[in-house]
């Protein structure tokens, strides 16, 4: 059987489970619903059951348009800390991006998001609200539970800031019409509750995943100390190996760590989400090196002192949220030249990063002939042959670093 939602989602289904049954307090469900009881406490609420049987499968085909068409693929770090940019001629101004870590992770092309795209976002975003609705989630696979899970924490994301954009910072960005930032607001309804992006991270995923810290990198917050938000979306079939790959690049940037004067400088996502994963600072330190490459392995393994670095609030997209805005009025202002300036400015910085990228191994293929460029890279050029470790779904037996 195969339910579709105007075209938007479609879930594939061979077999129907049981609905779950609460375990605390039970309020009357909504009609329609394939989640029959309900409890006030989320995590019970959508705690995966143990349905060997199950062949729910969703198909993201939407999402994955969208996000083939307003991602930015950047590559894997080179890990160079970038200087301020200069300022704008005649003035004491810099627009744009100024985060050191500005050419690391994929970027969102907010400016080029057109209506029409827009009205798609929002046709998606209803549509996984429907399907977490009409559907018994907890009884499908968990890895298709846990895909679930990450691609309507990260459309809802997207659908947000493309509404309001521009936005500079996300974390601070309340949506119209509600009293919380955007983290904390209640945006999203499935199977009758009302939910925030920290619902879905913090009370759902965390607690029912709690044996595979590698979700912590598939929630994207829309800034450029994010984790990055994939070109394609979550699947079923997929959802641990693009888990594993955004961790290794993740943790290889210097978002997720570096050494600074003395000090292994590491992602504050470890201090303010690590507690549901890791009990010390050891467990950390275990994590990241497994997925760091050679070189940077034997570095972190000489145990200087692990500290937790700043964060980087600024939008992930190509200006710092600074785009054509107009204001109508006698004192009205035309942000054009400076948004579209500094756009222009990071994709020519991005282009010169690929070249620097092939040179060090990091993505395939030739480096330019024919000209001479200066630039500030490392002295000793490395190539980079790891592989990926395996992932897998693991058990209580085998916890994974």
């Amino acid at each position: 059987m195969k339910y579709l939602r105007n075209f938007a989602l479609s879930v594939i289904s061979a077999t129907m489970a049981l609905p779950v049954m609460a375990t605390t307090h039970v309020v009357e469900a909504p009609k329609h619903s394939q989640c029959m009881t309900f409890t006030d406490d989320l995590t019970t609420q959508f705690k995966p059951r143990d349905t060997p049987h199950s062949v729910y499968d969703i198909d993201y085909e939407l999402w994955g348009m969208v996000l083939n068409r307003t991602v930015l693929f950047a590559g894997a770090s080179t890990r160079r800390h970038m200087k301020k940019p200069k300022f704008s001629a005649g003035s004491r101004i810099t627009y744009g991006h100024k985060s050191p870590y500005r050419l690391e992770g994929n970027k969102v092309l907010f400016e080029k998001i057109t209506e029409p795209l827009e009205a798609n976002l929002a046709l998606l975003v209803e549509e996984m609200f429907a399907v977490g609705h009409e559907h018994d989630i907890t009884a499908m696979p968990r890895s298709a539970q846990l895909a679930y899970w990450l691609n309507l924490h990260n459309s809802v994301m997207m659908y947000e800031l493309a509404k309001a954009y521009p936005v500079k910072e996300p974390s601070n960005f309340s949506p119209e019409e509600y009293d919380a930032i955007l983290d904390e607001a209640k945006l999203i309804q499935v199977c009758g509750h009302k939910l925030s992006l920290r619902d879905i991270r913090e009370k759902i995923v965390y607690p029912n995943w709690a044996d595979t810290p590698t979700v912590l990198y598939g929630f994207w917050r829309g800034d450029i100390g994010s984790v990055n938000l994939n070109t394609k979306p979550f699947e079923t079939y997929n959802v641990h190996q693009v888990l594993a790959e955004n961790a290794r690049e993740f943790t290889n940037s210097f978002r997720g760590y570096r050494l600074l004067k003395g000090q292994r400088v590491v992602s504050p996502l470890y201090r303010n989400d690590g507690a549901a994963f890791f009990e010390s600072s050891k467990e950390i330190e275990d994590h990241i090196a497994y997925f760091l490459r050679p070189d940077l392995k034997q570095e972190f393994a000489k145990n200087a002192p692990l500290t937790y670095g700043r964060s980087h609030p600024t939008i992930a997209d190509m200006s710092g949220g600074q785009v054509p805005r107009y204001w109508a009025g006698r004192n009205s202002y035309d942000m054009t030249e400076f948004g579209y300036a500094s756009a222009e400015r990071m994709h020519i910085a991005l282009t010169d990063n690929r070249e620097i990228q092939i040179r060090q191994g990091l993505v395939p293929g030739k480096a330019a002939r024919g000209t001479v460029t200066i630039e500030d890279i490392p002295t000793v050029e490395y190539k980079v042959n790891w592989t990926i470790p395996s992932v897998r779904e693991v058990t209580e037996d085998n916890p994974e670093n």
